[in-house]
């Protein structure tokens, strides 16, 4: 499935559920503060582009396990295994 299909349909299964939607933002919060983390502890200077497409590719592993049915905490454990972390 592309991309902006998984977002839609993420979209689509969030809508109504302010409780799901707030613990799929606090997850995605922490996966966020743990890129920014990695990113400031490393000893590589990181190119603007290459934060941007860890991010990218955490955000898409999340939602993707997201419309899997998997919970926010999977989700996020998803988004994070996929850029190693």
């Amino acid at each position: 499935m592309k991309p902006n299909k998984i977002a839609e349909k993420a979209r689509k299964m969030i809508a109504g559920k302010p409780e799901l939607e707030a613990a799929m933002r606090a997850e995605w919060s922490t996966v966020e503060a743990k890129i920014k983390a990695n990113v400031s502890t490393t000893k590589k200077t990181w190119k603007n582009y290459e934060m941007q497409n860890a991010t990218r590719t955490a955000r898409l592993a999340m939602l993707t396990a997201f419309v899997d049915g998997k919970s926010p905490a999977e989700c996020a454990a998803a988004a994070l295994e996929t850029i190693g972390q």
